[in-house]
């Protein structure tokens, strides 16, 4: 009995030392790849990031636009309510 389980457990260490061996030689193929793609998301990280900032840069600009045509609207807005205030206050006149 002591024999069988012996022989039972040096064939799983067996089987396992194989599946490691498989494993890295699996690891050793894959590490190429993976470097390259690291390389790639480098990159492709720094154009986002370059990106990100042109698109702040973009949003600070419409945003002060925005202001600016929202002061002009405000403003006309207020002379056409003193026009009217004026048409208003001129037509029983008329």
């Amino acid at each position: 009995m002591n024999k069988n389980r012996l022989a039972n457990g040096l064939n799983k260490l067996n089987t396992t030392n194989t599946n490691i061996a498989e494993l890295k030689v699996s690891i050793a193929e894959m590490l190429p790849n993976l470097d390259k793609k690291n390389a790639e998301l480098k990159v492709a990280l720094v154009q986002v990031n370059k990106d990100k900032e042109a698109a702040n840069e973009k949003e600070a600009v419409v945003s002060a636009e925005a202001d600016i045509v929202n002061k002009k609207a405000a403003e006309a807005q207020e002379i056409a309510d003193d026009a009217e205030a004026d048409l208003a206050a001129a037509r029983p006149e008329l």
